[in-house]
Order: structure tokens, then C-alpha cells, then sequence
């Protein structure tokens, strides 16, 4: 496949993301509890990080995430990215603190690629890229700092059959 299929072929994925997000925006907090489980644990597994860190969240949807982040880590400088201009909406209600900058934008698009982070959180994001994933990750790689983190929550294995893939 060439560069320019690649890139059609992301931005159409992203488009359908968007439309579902678009849908699901009003009732995400309330419904997700239900069975995106982790997110939590995830943010209490991560080690300490140095003073000041930088964060990252890749497809932060209504920035429930940044808010626990910002409380684990009080001095860090975090960024929640995500596709969908109705969950960033979403995001933009629920933040109030200035360290906390939110960005709409596709992971992978090229905005990010000089910066680097000491820590890249992923929460259900993967299995929301489709075939895209392992290009993300290759990515994320040149974005992290040398001693950065990835934290990654996703879907997996589950007590529910219906879950598993």
C-alpha cells in the first residue's frame, strides 16, 4: 500500500470513529463504567515520574482520565488528544485546570512528531484504530523521552464472553 492509500485509509477510519463519538458523546460517562474497566488501576500502576512531567493521553474522550492524571501527578504538564470534536467538547466542559490542554486532533497525523512525552497514556484507544494500531505504536515510540512510559488499558480478556475476541 502507498503513502497516499495509507493516509485515505486512516482519515476514512477516522471519520466513521468520529461519527460513532458523535452518538455516543452525550451518554459516555454514564454508560462506560459498566465495562471499561482498568482506567483507574492503569493510573495508580504508574510509577513515579520525575518532577514536571509531560503527559500525554491518545484519544481522551470526555477527559475524565486527565482529571485522575492531573490528581496522581499534580505538577505535570498534561495533553489529552482526540479525533472527535464531540468528545473534546465534552472534555473542554469537564476540565477547568490550565495545565490540562486539550487538543482535536488524529494521533499519527504529524502534529506531534517532534514532541515527546515522559508518559503516553492509551485507555480503549487501540481497539478503536482498526488496522492503524501497530502504526501507532511504532509511532508512539518516537514520543516518548528515552525513560518514558506507555500505559496502555484495552480490551482483552474478560469475565464476559461477548468481550472476547
Amino acid at each position: 500500500m502507498n503513502k497516499i492509500s495509507e493516509i485515505s485509509c486512516a482519515e476514512k477510519h477516522a471519520k466513521k470513529v468520529a461519527q460513532y463519538y458523535r452518538l455516543q458523546a452525550p451518554i459516555y460517562d454514564v454508560t462506560r463504567w459498566s465495562f471499561l474497566f482498568g482506567r483507574k488501576t492503569l493510573i495508580d500502576q504508574i510509577p513515579s515520574l520525575r518532577a514536571q512531567p509531560t503527559i500525554l493521553e491518545v484519544g481522551c474522550g470526555t477527559g475524565k482520565n486527565l482529571i485522575y492524571l492531573k490528581q496522581r501527578f499534580p505538577d505535570a504538564d498534561i495533553t489529552g488528544i482526540d479525533l472527535s470534536t464531540d468528545m473534546i467538547g465534552k472534555a473542554q466542559k469537564n476540565i477547568t485546570t490550565p495545565s490540562i490542554s486539550l487538543k482535536k486532533m488524529r494521533y499519527g497525523s504529524g502534529k506531534l512528531k517532534e514532541e515527546t512525552y515522559d508518559l503516553i497514556l492509551l485507555s480503549y484507544t487501540l481497539t478503536m484504530m482498526g488496522a492503524e494500531y501497530s502504526h501507532i505504536v511504532s509511532r508512539i515510540k518516537n514520543n516518548l523521552n528515552a525513560n518514558g512510559y506507555l500505559a496502555v488499558v484495552d480490551f482483552h480478556t474478560s469475565p464476559f464472553s461477548w468481550f472476547r475476541k
